[in-house]
């Protein structure tokens, strides 16, 4: 069967967050030598005494000890050391644990947990194991309700070959190596003890879940025992070590006050206190889309550490590529010359330069440019208002071009460089434009100061006598006093 025909709901995917929490001190390994426990194990420091063990494993498996079985392409040695933390750190018995994993790999999935899927499509939602949410460390939580179990229905067999591709399933879809490596179990055993589910049963279905996931348990909170196992359970209590303790978590109530410091409220099913609604259909998998940190508290994530790039290279979300845009509004260089305004000054973003306003005519002749600038500024180069732009307002190089005609006389820009440009460009304004007004008002003027000059050119040829009278005046050299 292809992986396609499994249905991989988007909220169980790992969550945007979880790629940036990086779990350190005992959320990684607790203890010290033989009472250590782990519980990330890839990409990891290993210990001095870790390494030891790990290195005696191998030196067997690389002897030929498990002879005619493959270890699967994707583990790594530190995955093999689970083995020994399985099997008390004597290699003999961690060779023999992996062979019999091996074997019973190539039985029951000898391609991948896909083959199991049409064997246990229909106990999926019987609501007997079935997952619901993740805990503030972002592992996932296993729901195990005991008292649904049938067996005039079904075997053992079938129950154990669903929970197995149960957690075939999350370890593929729901865990980030070296991150979040384990899950977290909620067992109702249903205040009427095991139901048909015999101590026989039991101990296969564990130690089914004991050789093949080793150190995948990181919590089981155990609610709603029977009478017998919960005082069987306070009696032993005190002479467990702490590690076990910190495991295993029973309540003789309905919920786990423990479970519910570790869960945002709103990932529990209200069954079991929290606040998400009853789950009434119990496959495809369910994670509620809240908070996954507990009320009054903030989950570390890393501001420098994310492997979201590591196992997505390829997907870009949409909403990040627009939030890349908010925060970086590319700036570059406006291609326009001006004479007054620097290139350092004159820089537009990209969705301006689209703008008609900031067009500009493609010609080679760096002058034309700068008569084409000139135009479209209310200013010419000597600071004088341009009629030119009173004409035509703020239009693109391509209107201008259309409309006026651009000559530019190179070889009388040559011999004066401080010749203005506005004599070289030709233009005919339109009759009910400012522009002739204006002109009017220039030749108005002209015509005055004309006149002014040829009155003092005829003041300046009269003759005057020697009497020395102001208001005397020589006409035809007589002295019009005397």
């Amino acid at each position: 069967m292809s992986g396609k025909d499994i249905p991989v709901p988007r909220c169980i995917l790992v969550p945007r967050d979880a790629y940036r929490y990086w779990p350190s001190g005992e959320d990684v390994i607790r203890g010290t030598g033989k009472k250590a426990v782990r519980f990330v194990f890839e990409a990891q420091t290993l210990t001095e005494f870790e390494k030891t063990k790990l290195s005696r494993l191998l030196k067997e498996i690389k002897n030929g000890k498990i002879e005619g079985l493959d270890i699967p392409k994707e583990w790594s040695q530190n995955h093999l050391l689970r083995f020994c933390y399985g099997t008390s750190w004597k290699t003999r018995n961690a060779i023999k644990a992996l062979v019999q994993h091996l074997q019973w790999r190539r039985s029951v999935i000898p391609d991948n947990y896909y083959s199991l899927y049409p064997k246990v499509f229909h106990l999926l939602n019987s609501g007997v194991f079935y997952i619901h949410g993740r805990d503030c460390k972002f592992r996932p939580l296993i729901v195990m309700n005991f008292a649904k179990i049938n067996f005039k229905e079904n075997s053992i067999d079938d129950y154990t070959n669903v929970l197995c591709f149960l957690l075939d399933y999350i370890v593929d879809k729901m865990l980030l190596p070296g991150q979040i490596e384990s899950w977290a179990v909620l067992t109702d055993l249903g205040k009427n003890g095991l139901g048909n589910l015999s101590i026989t049963s039991l101990k296969q279905v564990l130690n089914i879940l004991q050789a093949n996931y080793r150190c995948r348990l990181g919590v089981n909170y155990i609610i709603n025992p029977p009478k017998s196992i919960w005082m069987m359970w306070s009696c032993i209590k005190p002479f467990l070590d702490d590690i076990t303790i910190d495991k295993i978590k029973i309540s003789n109530a309905s919920y786990s006050t423990e479970m519910m410091t570790f869960f945002n409220p709103y990932q529990v099913e209200e069954k079991y206190g929290g606040k998400a609604q009853n789950l009434s259909d119990y496959w495809p998998p369910y994670v509620p889309n809240s908070d996954f940190a507990v009320f009054g508290k903030v989950i570390p994530l890393s501001t420098i550490k994310d492997s979201y790039s590591q196992y997505n290279p390829i997907e870009i979300i949409e909403e990040e590529i627009q939030e890349i845009f908010k925060r970086t509004k590319t700036k570059v260089a406006s291609k326009v010359n001006s004479l007054d305004v620097s290139v350092e000054n004159s820089e537009v973003a990209v969705n301006d330069i689209e703008d008609e306003i900031f067009a500009r005519s493609d010609v080679e002749d760096p002058e034309e440019n700068l008569v084409d600038f000139e135009m479209a500024s209310p200013f010419t180069r000597k600071l004088e208002r341009n009629p030119t732009f009173l004409l035509s307002g703020l239009k693109s190089s391509e209107d201008f071009q259309k409309k006026l005609s651009i000559r530019i006389p190179q070889a009388e820009a040559k011999k004066d460089k401080t010749e203005s440009l506005e004599s070289s460009v030709d233009f005919e304004p339109d009759p009910s434009s400012n522009v002739f007004s204006h002109e009017k008002e220039i030749q108005k003027r002209e015509i005055i100061e004309m006149n002014s000059e040829e009155e003092a050119l005829q003041e300046n040829s009269k003759s005057y006598c020697n009497c020395g009278k102001i208001e005397c005046g020589l006409i035809k050299n007589s002295c019009i006093i005397t």
